[in-house]
């Protein structure tokens, strides 16, 4: 899945954004970190602090959506209103879904292979 997650998301870019190689390479790194911390601050800030729970879903919202990775956008976008009505345990699983999908494009080489 991993490649083709990033073949997806090199398609995207360069059709939707006319990105440049280097560009995207640049993006991919910065997106890479960005959707990682994301999630991360999600998980961890659920119970603790759901307004800032909240806010790591719009920011991962935002990111995947910036990909064109419009599917997964979606159930964060579900997840982010399940925070705001208080329903943790539904979130903790479905995060965790999200997290794999994305686990492999996160903890690798984002250097997309032509």
């Amino acid at each position: 899945m991993g490649s083709e997650l990033l073949q997806a998301i090199q398609a995207h870019l360069t059709k939707n954004m006319r990105l440049s190689q280097p560009a995207i390479e640049r993006l991919l790194v910065l997106a890479r970190r960005n959707i990682g911390q994301n999630i991360h601050q999600l998980v961890a800030q659920l119970d603790a602090d759901p307004d800032q729970a909240v806010r790591a879903a719009h920011a991962l919202k935002g990111n995947l959506a910036n990909l064109g990775l419009t599917d997964l956008s979606h159930k964060i976008s579900k997840l982010e209103q399940d925070i705001r009505e208080g329903r943790f345990d539904e979130v903790r699983q479905r995060v965790l879904g999200v997290d794999e999908a994305l686990e492999v494009f996160i903890n690798r080489d984002t250097t997309i292979r032509r």
